[in-house]
């Protein structure tokens, strides 16, 4: 029919990534990075040439040797299931920020949706982070006292791995370079966090002045 026009609905505004979201993608991307390494490797607490303690595994050096002999716990003390659980904890919250992020910069979200979604990350990372400091203060505190407990009973054979009377244990205990990782991590997670929070709030005082005019 002559004079109709077609329907036109109108097209979803894009979201324009700024320079804050950049340093806020970049620091998720940096932590969960540092955070990986971090949890895979075995140096969170250690005793000088003698022990090597990890949320997954322990490590004792021989006399006379290098190399590491790594085994997995066979009954894991309370702290590595605790210190576990607040790590695989935030991991999963350092991947569903990914996932979120993913949403944020979509071309089809709709500015309300900008606002939930970063609601959604400043919940997650801050997340991610509490739990990750929460991991690292379990083992980084309840493993030096585990450690000790070695000192004081050198003559106890620990999950099969040779008798601690071949282990240097007298050596100083100290915080290991996957600890520091860890704590890294966490503060650029707390930054992420940060710098949405503020968006948040931008947003949220954008949206009440649109509704006032």
């Amino acid at each position: 029919m002559e004079g109709v026009r077609p329907i036109t609905y109108p097209r979803k505004p894009k979201v324009d990534v700024s320079l804050a979201d950049m340093l806020a993608g970049f620091s998720i991307l940096g932590a969960l990075l540092l955070f990986i390494v971090s949890i895979c490797s075995p140096s969170w607490v250690v005793m000088e040439r003698g022990a090597y303690v990890g949320a997954w595994k322990l490590c004792l050096v021989l006399h006379g040797q290098t190399e590491w002999d790594c085994r997995s716990y066979r009954e894991q003390p309370d702290f590595a299931r605790a210190s576990q659980a607040f790590l695989v904890i935030a991991l999963l919250c350092h991947l569903a920020s990914l996932l979120m992020m993913a949403v944020y910069t979509s071309i089809t979200i709709t500015c309300l949706n900008k606002t939930l979604t970063v609601i959604c990350l400043c919940l997650i990372t801050f997340s991610a982070g509490c739990m990750t400091i929460m991991g690292s203060i379990v083992l980084g505190v309840k493993a030096q006292d585990y450690l000790i407990s070695l000192k004081m009973q050198n003559m106890r054979v620990i999950n099969n791995l040779p008798s601690l009377t071949e282990v240097e244990i007298t050596g100083p205990i100290g915080v290991g370079w996957s600890l520091v990782l860890a704590i890294l991590s966490a503060i650029f997670t707390f930054i992420a966090f940060v710098i949405w929070f503020l968006e948040c709030q931008i947003l949220k005082a954008t949206e009440q002045r649109t509704e006032s005019v």
